[in-house]
């Protein structure tokens, strides 16, 4: 997940942009168009990586609820057991759905920096890799 970020911050390093944005006129940098290439590139094989460890969690998020369904069957005469099982879910189930919400969320920033850079200049897509990268720093 870290790793998104980290490739935003070297790419924003590479072109001189590493702190946030001013508002007014800003002097834009030379960006190489091979620069904007690697950046794509990256982000392409990252979002591969997102894609994978989405499906992850949302397999363990199935196979759990499957194993507390069992568990719940197997000791049906036991109110604590059941009670136990029922609150230590619930605890995992929220540190699932956190992780999927957080990997969610860097998908979505990772799809849209790969849908809209390819259509602007090379110093454009630095400045919108800049204000994504800086909105995710300030919001941590």
């Amino acid at each position: 997940m870290n790793k998104f970020y980290k490739i935003l911050e070297a790419a924003l390093e590479k072109a001189g942009r590493l702190e946030p944005a001013t508002l007014g006129k800003t002097e834009l940098l030379s960006v190489s168009n091979e620069d904007k290439k690697q950046l794509l590139s990256q982000l392409k094989e990252q979002s591969k990586i997102n894609n994978k460890m989405i499906i992850v969690i949302i397999i363990l998020h199935f196979l759990l609820f499957g194993l507390v369904t069992f568990l719940i069957l197997y000791y049906r005469d036991s109110l604590e057991a059941i009670l136990l099982i029922l609150g230590s879910s619930l605890t995992i189930y929220m540190v699932i759905i956190n992780s999927l919400i957080r990997f969610y969320e860097i998908k979505v920033k990772n799809d849209y920096l790969r849908a809209t850079l390819p259509n602007l200049s090379p110093e454009q897509a630095m400045i919108v890799v800049q204000s994504i990268y800086f909105e995710s720093q300030r919001r941590r």
